[in-house]
């Protein structure tokens, strides 16, 4: 009678267990949510939310849905080298060392609206496809800073006139980023070097699959993949400022010459406009404004492309 009761006792649980961990298939007027998320892809440097995901089953099969993401990269990087310019015959050279640090943020916003269509609801599995259209924006705004500390020579027949100085330039962008080369083309001039990517506008549609696993009662994990259109602009709009500054000081400290060149520029005049100010030690200061036409003052570029997605790494999901 013992070993019956206890197998009854067993046969209960094992039953209650299996009640607990089956599947409880999709119903019209469910609702889904789900987070997804990449944890192979994350740095203290970088905010990343794959997704978030809503869904609203119209019928037992077929479900509405809206899925947002948003990221935030910060990346911040210094090189440092040494000037030596120094070559037999030459008679004005400059030797030091140099350091140029650069920051840079890309923002990344998409929402997309989709059909799913689950083909599939079998033990706590649930196969699904379907479709889904959106906007995706990125955008991206760096600055960076250069400075140049040491002596430049001149020699003049048998007398070398040796003068420290240091120079620094600082750019930074307003909604725009240049991939390459962010320091202005001319030093002396402060004209800037804008090419590559700015901010991206894309419209994006997508077919897709996916699968849900329940791990309990109205829990599940899954991942989707699929095949995405992509079709936009990349454009370039804002503003720039440029701030560059010189300073010279002879062997003797009795003469300081300094030169600073503040510019800005608009991207609606296309203009860039600047104040350039000298000093010298025991004299008055002296502005000049300077103008240089910048015939870049928009920066437009299409792009499609077509790619398969397996997006993203987990998703965690519970049911209402």
């Amino acid at each position: 009678m013992k070993n019956v009761t206890k197998f009854a006792v067993v046969a209960a649980c094992v039953l209650m267990a299996s009640n607990a961990m089956a599947q409880e298939p999709n119903e019209k007027g469910n609702i889904t949510t789900e987070v997804q998320f990449n944890p192979f892809a994350n740095s203290f440097n970088t905010f990343k939310l794959e997704g978030l995901k809503a869904r609203y089953f119209l019928t037992d099969v077929d479900a509405v849905r809206v899925n947002l993401g948003f990221n935030v990269d910060k990346n911040t990087m210094t090189e440092n080298g040494s000037l030596n310019d120094r070559f037999e015959g030459v008679t004005n050279y400059s030797v030091g060392s140099s350091e140029l640090a650069t920051k840079t943020t890309e923002t990344t916003f998409r929402i997309g609206v989709g059909y799913e269509r689950h083909l599939v609801q079998r033990d706590r599995i649930s196969l699904y496809a379907g479709a889904e259209i959106g906007y995706e924006g990125i955008f991206r705004s760096g600055e960076q800073t250069y400075t140049e500390n040491g002596e430049r020579l001149v020699t003049y027949g048998t007398t070398t006139t040796v003068a420290k100085y240091s120079e620094s330039h600082n750019v930074s962008y307003d909604k725009m980023m240049p991939a390459g080369n962010y320091l202005p083309g001319d030093a002396s001039t402060g004209q800037p070097s804008m090419s590559g990517k700015f901010n991206e506008h894309n419209f994006f549609a997508s077919v897709f699959t996916g699968i849900d696993f329940q791990v309990y009662k109205g829990i599940y994990i899954g991942t989707e993949f699929g095949i995405r259109f992509t079709t936009g602009d990349n454009r370039a709009s804002g503003s720039w400022t440029q701030n560059y500054s010189s300073t010279n000081v002879s062997t003797s400290g009795s003469t300081v010459n300094t030169t600073t060149t503040q510019w800005s520029y608009s991207s609606a005049s296309g203009v860039c406009e600047g104040l350039r100010t000298n000093s010298v030690s025991g004299s008055t200061p002296t502005e000049t404004k300077i103008q240089n036409a910048y015939t870049g003052s928009e920066y437009t570029a299409s792009s499609t492309n077509l790619k398969i997605y397996i997006e993203p790494a987990l998703r965690l999901g519970w049911r209402f």
